[in-house]
């Protein structure tokens, strides 16, 4: 598949493939999960895995999310503890706004918004 490059006048190309990529790995069952719980402090392994199975019931998928984060440089793992990397808490805060926007965004076409919910910027 080719990577997809838009340009246009006065802007640097955006690489779509990359961004894509980007999505798809975000978009794994219990990735922002782990990396919201993580956000304020390190967790022990069996801790972290009790308090995101409050929002995803099976440990496997936990468990896999958490080494794709480690893999991928956004989740340190020392000891019996896990906590975010540097480019985990640059992470943090792109992904957090995404999903804000996109939540505004689904709940908008659903007729879920009210007027006193206002528009993200």
């Amino acid at each position: 598949m080719p990577d997809l490059i838009y340009k246009s006048p006065g802007r640097q190309g955006l690489d779509f493939g990359r961004l894509y990529d980007a999505l798809h790995f975000f978009s794994h069952r219990s990735t922002l999960e782990i990396l919201a719980v993580l956000e304020n402090r390190p967790w022990r392994y069996s801790a972290l895995i009790r308090e995101v199975q409050r929002e995803v019931p099976s440990s496997n998928t936990v468990n896999d999310a958490l080494h794709r984060l480690v893999e991928a440089g956004l989740v340190r793992h020392e000891g019996v503890y896990y906590s975010l990397t540097e480019r985990g808490k640059l992470a943090l805060p792109l992904t957090k706004e995404y999903v804000e926007r996109l939540d505004w965004w689904v709940r908008d076409q659903q007729g879920d918004n009210h007027e006193s919910d206002h528009r993200p910027l």
